[in-house]
């Protein structure tokens, strides 16, 4: 299940509301508010409880192209 996911763009980050997944499974999440699509790629951050209850970080980047 997901905790917490973020996107920086252009420095400021936008926090979109994050929901439980199945195995393999896969979600689009809306963020809050408008945000423009960034020149570059912009920064995901999102923290996973894994199998054991640990909370894990993680990032991934994406482009607005």
């Amino acid at each position: 299940s997901l905790i917490l996911v973020a996107v920086t763009v252009d420095g400021k980050p936008v926090v979109a509301k994050s929901d439980m997944l199945g195995p393999f499974a896969s979600a689009t999440f809306a963020v809050a508010g408008p945000v423009r699509a960034p020149a570059a790629a912009a920064a995901i951050e999102y923290t996973f409880v894994n199998d054991y209850g640990g909370n894990v970080k993680a990032t991934a980047s994406a482009s607005g192209q």
